[in-house]
């Protein structure tokens, strides 16, 4: 093949599974919006679990992100509900805070106890 060959190019063989250059290729799902990236089931709930949302709202802390810990704070709260949050989420955000330093440990104390009053 010369330099210039691209996948295009004759000499490439081009492996794909039955169907899975049409949109909406996996059969029971809507097409794609046009411009929009699909993202797996399983990313999205590695990206909320409690430990993600726990190194998220340690992370806003420690990095002084408040957004980044409010965000996981507020996801916490609306994904698993104030209980189970508090049992998988906040406990285990403290701790590791106050393992962090005293300071982190205050501002993620008073983050989540001010989303709590308002949830």
């Amino acid at each position: 093949m010369g330099e210039n060959a691209h996948p295009g190019h004759s000499g490439f063989a081009v492996f794909e599974e039955a169907g899975s250059r049409r949109a909406g290729c996996s059969q029971g799902r809507r097409a794609p919006i046009p411009g929009e990236m699909p993202v797996p089931r399983r990313l999205i709930e590695f990206e909320f679990s409690p430990a993600a949302l726990v190194r998220r709202i340690v992370l806003g802390a420690v990095e002084h992100d408040m957004v980044r810990m409010h965000g996981g704070i507020v996801a916490a709260f609306e994904i698993y509900g104030a209980e189970t949050a508090e049992q998988d989420v906040f406990a285990t955000a403290r701790r590791l805070a106050a393992a962090f330093s005293p300071d982190c440990h205050t501002m993620v104390a008073e983050a989540i106890g001010s989303h709590a009053k308002r949830a």
